[in-house]
């Protein structure tokens, strides 16, 4: 199942619960109106749960589609008798986490169209319209003019070397993946990441906001204070936040408060800390902590939308620059031509 599938399920199955009917009979609804490895999914679930196995326990196993936080928050609304506002509570966090996925989605979409077809464009007259017209500069027996020349040599040369260079990055591109996947390595590149010029402050917004809301949605729902840290850390996006984030655990864990464990790591901005402050204060830790998300998320997508009015019309200028080169290279001789036949007569 897709994360939106995974949202979409939960949002039934909290308005069922709510209702006041029995948890598998809720499930068995849910399954007459699926299909396929939905429907089979929750056909098993159904038959576990009727057997009075608890909902948590059934879904742990199942880890490809229900994470580690989904079924501790489930845990969690069992142990303390409220099922139904729990799943409330989760399925308007996987809501909130699918719409901002999809809004990002919706925003890279058109550079990304923009990009791919101008890219089509030059690989078109590079690869096929100049090979062709460099035979009728040839039939010239005259000098070409210098951008003619470079673009003559990029062109007799791109059948040769654009296999390797495309060779080249897709082993870089494996190499970063592979390397990502250790922890080390894992780190060194979310690192590197975090210190990009710009976008690196975007990353550690966005992912500290995904903790805070994780955080949270955890507490909100009944998840003790250090199993929510755990479960945080493990989730987050970020492998350098997230050991930040283990290390916040272990500071609480020795007693710290968290809004002093925070200000100890310096992954966490001062708005995060300060509004954690407030929160153990005021006994609301749960909702600063997803005030503080929703506000850093809003600046995320004010950022993006910034970010993404700049990219557009500059990805049109290069674009345009380099179509710009290669019609004057092409008509520079034709104009030289024009240019000799007017000086003879």
């Amino acid at each position: 199942m897709s994360r939106g599938q995974v949202a979409v399920l939960t949002r039934q199955l909290a308005d069922l619960v709510a209702s006041g009917m029995p948890l598998h009979r809720c499930l068995a609804i849910l399954r007459e109106q699926s299909q396929g490895r939905q429907q089979r999914l929750l056909q098993a679930v159904s038959e576990e749960v009727q057997r009075g196995a608890p909902l948590s326990e059934v879904l742990r196993p199942l880890s490809r589609t229900f994470s580690t936080l989904y079924v501790e928050m489930i845990r969690a609304g069992e142990s303390s008798g409220h099922l139904d506002a729990v799943l409330m509570r989760l399925a308007e966090y996987l809501e909130t986490r699918e719409a901002r996925r999809t809004q990002l989605i919706s925003a890279l979409a058109y550079p990304a169209v923009i990009v791919m077809v101008a890219v089509g464009a030059v690989v078109f007259m590079v690869t096929f319209l100049v090979p062709r017209l460099s035979v009728v500069f040839a039939d010239l027996k005259q000098a070409l003019p210098a951008p003619t020349r470079v673009l003559l040599a990029i062109a007799n040369n791109a059948p040769h070397v654009g296999p390797w260079i495309a060779v080249a990055l897709a082993l870089l591109y494996f190499g970063v993946r592979k390397a990502a996947s250790t922890q080390a390595g894992g780190e060194l590149v979310d690192g590197a990441l975090l210190r990009l010029p710009f976008l690196g402050r975007l990353v550690t917004n966005a992912t500290v906001a995904r903790f805070a809301r994780t955080l949270g949605t955890l507490l909100a729902g009944g998840v003790p204070m250090l199993s929510a840290l755990d479960i945080a850390a493990a989730t987050s996006a970020n492998r350098v936040v997230g050991a930040q984030a283990e290390s916040v655990q272990q500071r609480a864990r020795e007693g710290e408060s968290l809004s002093h464990a925070m200000a100890q790591c310096s992954a966490f901005p001062p708005a995060l800390i300060h509004m954690a402050a407030v929160g153990e204060e005021t006994g609301n830790l749960s909702g600063m902590l997803t005030r503080y998300a929703d506000a850093a998320d809003f600046q995320f997508d004010q950022a993006m939308r910034r970010l993404t009015s700049l990219v557009e019309p500059a990805i049109i200028l290069v674009m345009g620059g380099i179509v710009a080169f290669i019609v004057l290279s092409v008509l520079l001789p034709v104009f030289e031509i024009y240019s000799a036949v007017d000086l003879s007569k």
